[in-house]
């Protein structure tokens, strides 16, 4: 496929996702369905309900997944030291 040909696919592709996506008013009616919780800064809490497992579980799950995308990204994992990670401090001045 040349690049004009995959250009106009792409802009097809674009206008069909356009027709299907529901209006402002739409997804704004759909909203106010979510459940929505609100706490004062600080007094979250620690244990959410909804979710039964505990931090180390979830940051496990989230190494896992992260893994599991590099390879089937088909990339290797990088690996380097904290001082070499990408990246910068941005401090107050």
């Amino acid at each position: 496929m040349t690049l004009k040909v995959a250009r106009a696919a792409s802009r097809a592709a674009a206008r069909a996702t356009l027709q299907i996506v529901s209006t402002f008013e739409e997804r704004r009616r759909a909203r106010q369905s979510w459940p929505i919780r609100t706490f004062a800064l600080g007094e979250e809490p620690l244990i959410d309900d909804r979710d039964p497992c505990t931090a180390d579980e979830r940051l496990a799950l989230v190494w896992a997944l992260t893994r599991e995308q590099w390879r089937l990204a088909g990339l290797p994992f990088p690996e380097y030291s904290r001082a070499e990670m990408p990246g910068r401090v941005l401090r107050p001045t």
